[in-house]
């Protein structure tokens, strides 16, 4: 007899808010740690990778795993190669947006593909998109149905309680990230302080705090 979930609704139900809340802290927390691990392998150095001011987040890796969850819970029956072809097209095209945002909010870019062949703009290529094909069928055909199964381990009110405290954590430290960062192109562009909000920011989240957190990005505008 299998052992019934009683914390989220089973794989074979619809998905839940809290299951997308766990999928994103667990994507973005395995980010920083890939991140980090490919840069050590690259240079033999440890140099930090956060995508967010607080903890170690990158939350494309986040939004990733949201996306693929939402992108191909409706497929996770299908075939793997149809899975694959949702998986590749869907990644890129979030890959593609989410480097144009970046570069039309806060005028830089993390990450450019210009020097890999069939490459769109240097934002996202071929390559990358095979790769996120591959991730998205492992990802939906094993890792999500072991990550629900996972969570059943937790009592309701622990899970209830740490879902709470992770979404109140994740909006605060999004959001100070993008008004610190926000802040920082507009000192960039010689704006200067003229109300308590940016005065805040300026005295807290100074260049050379977000140069160190940030230091992969580069200024291209």
């Amino acid at each position: 007899m299998k052992k019934k979930l009683k914390n989220y609704s089973p794989i074979t139900n619809k998905l839940t808010f809290s299951q997308l809340v766990w999928i994103f802290v667990v994507g973005s927390s395995l980010g920083y740690i890939i991140e980090i691990m490919l840069v050590f392998l690259r240079k033999e150095l440890f140099i930090n990778r956060q995508g967010l001011i607080y903890g170690p987040f990158i939350p494309i890796y986040g939004i990733g795993g949201v996306l693929l969850t939402l992108f191909l819970y409706k497929f996770k029956d299908s075939k793997p190669y149809f899975i694959f072809l949702v998986s590749a097209i869907g990644g890129a095209l979030v890959e593609y947006i989410c480097s144009w945002v970046q570069q039309m909010v806060w005028g830089t870019v993390s990450w450019n593909y210009s020097n890999i062949a069939f490459n769109l703009g240097g934002r996202t290529s071929l390559y990358n998109a095979i790769q996120l094909g591959i991730v998205g069928v492992i990802f939906i055909k094993i890792i999500y149905p072991w990550f629900c199964i996972e969570l059943d381990h937790f009592s309701n009110k622990a899970y209830k309680f740490l879902t709470i405290v992770f979404v109140a954590f994740m909006i605060f430290d999004i959001s100070i990230s993008i008004a610190a960062t926000y802040r920082q192109t507009e000192r960039r562009n010689n704006i200067k302080a003229t109300n308590d909000i940016q005065k805040f920011l300026d005295y807290h989240y100074p260049d050379i705090l977000l140069n160190s957190i940030y230091n992969n990005s580069k200024v291209i505008r």
